[in-house]
């Protein structure tokens, strides 16, 4: 659906800081879109989907949105995916700009007291193809098996970067479309008709959806919808968590015995610490009193990567996390999201996937036997050594990106400075399972 904006800007946000804090609150962020786009009308539930913060100088000088947000409000109207950039000063200048893009469509405004632009979906500032990815007339066109009946459903939008739409079809199975902003589409898609391959020759490892085919015009991609429920649903819903964690884990470990297909990077360890060189200095630099706390665990990470060197390289999925899976009717799991490949150590996904797990709302006691479990099934898998010193070298690193990446997406927050301590004390003394 779409709803009409007023463009007003509603004068409840007074400063630049006062504005972003506000983002990171659903109500108040409620509250302030409904008077400033829509009339003041009443807001039933605002959902934020993203929020991310730039705070470094340079980002500062180059123009770039300074916060930027994703949220899903629902009015009495219906619900509505909405995306806000504000700029810190330079909003106006891009104003014209957006409008151009939007080709006269109402769905771009501009709200003064916090410099910032919206966008309404399915407008996006580098996504323009979005457009004819949900709107039926041009959907029609380009759906596999046409577009009668459907209806669109937004699975993830990452403004100006990916977005992935579930497309429902009364009687037939479900689509799943994903489109990008850049050029990496062809290569996308050469990973799901990998992964399909794989899954055809490799009935005990993960299946996943079949290929329908993708559009060069419009950067996007289609598979058949796998059928079943996202693993993290059957987990928070009282699964049998030993035997899911068995499924994950040799699941994992088939996936890693794959050869790799063509066309995927290569990265070592020395690669995944790059990062120590901006993000925890960008928390030093927001949190004084943790410099010398950083350095002490950034240093010993720079000096154990030199003496583990790099591992056999084999296929990494780079974003290896529980809620990537789905169980099949059939009881098999099916993975999604081959963007991150890499060959590389393959135990980071191993590491990963056991840092994820601490994030979600599960007793500590509960975690812990999901790790241990996930990970002795891995080991019974793999044909290859599993050492604890270097999946403890890959739970520190991740913590410290965890607390980087958090930190630029919620240190408005509260109750944030208790969550960085806690992933802080985890990177220090990574727990063994």
């Amino acid at each position: 659906m779409s709803v009409s904006l007023t463009g007003r800007g509603g004068g409840a946000w007074r400063t630049s800081r006062e504005a972003w804090a506000a983002l990171t609150h659903p109500a108040r962020a409620g509250e302030v879109l409904a008077a400033a786009l829509y009339d003041g009308a009443e807001v039933l539930d605002c959902e934020i989907l993203q929020t991310r913060f730039r705070t470094l100088p340079d980002e500062r000088a180059r123009g770039v949105p300074l916060c930027s947000a994703v949220y899903r409000l629902r009015l009495a109207a219906g619900a509505q995916l909405l995306h806000i950039r504000a700029y810190g000063g330079r909003g106006r200048e891009r104003l014209a700009a957006a409008r151009v893009a939007a080709r006269g469509r109402a769905r771009v405004a501009y709200l003064p007291e916090v410099d910032a632009i919206v966008w309404i979906f399915p407008e996006d500032p580098g996504l323009p193809q979005l457009h004819d990815l949900v709107e039926r007339e041009p959907l029609d066109r380009v759906l596999p098996g046409g577009a009668e009946g459907v209806d669109v459903d937004v699975l993830r939008w990452k403004p100006a970067r990916r977005c992935v739409l579930r497309y429902r079809r009364p009687g037939r199975p479900d689509v799943v479309g994903k489109t990008v902003h850049n050029g990496r589409m062809p290569e996308v898609v050469r990973r799901m008709r990998w992964m399909w391959k794989l899954a055809a020759r490799d009935p005990d490892g993960f299946t996943a959806a079949r290929p329908l085919g993708w559009s060069p015009a419009l950067n996007a991609a289609w598979q058949e919808a796998l059928p079943g429920l996202p693993l993290m649903d059957v987990i928070m819903g009282g699964g049998d968590l030993p035997a899911l964690m068995v499924g994950a884990g040799r699941g994992l470990a088939r996936l890693h015995a794959a050869a790799p297909p063509a066309g995927v990077r290569s990265t070592t360890l020395a690669d995944r610490l790059r990062f120590a060189h901006g993000g925890p200095r960008e928390l030093a630099d927001a949190y004084p009193h943790l410099t010398a706390r950083l350095a002490r665990i950034t240093d010993p990470l720079e000096r154990e990567a030199s003496r583990l060197g790099d591992a056999e390289p084999r296929l990494v999925h780079g974003d290896f996390l529980l809620k990537q899976l789905v169980v099949g009717d059939d009881g098999r799991f099916g993975l999604f999201d081959f963007d991150d490949f890499m060959i590389g150590d393959c135990l980071e996904d191993v590491a990963n996937c056991m840092v994820d797990m601490h994030y979600w709302d599960l007793p500590p006691e509960v975690v812990a036997g999901m790790a241990g479990d996930f990970l002795a099934a891995y080991r019974e898998h793999a044909d290859w050594p599993v050492p604890e010193e270097r999946l403890r070298w890959h739970r520190s690193v991740q913590l410290l990106r965890d607390a980087w990446y958090w930190y630029k997406r919620r240190h408005l927050e509260p109750t944030f400075r208790f969550e960085l301590e806690a992933m802080l004390l985890r990177a220090e003394d990574p727990p063994d399972y």
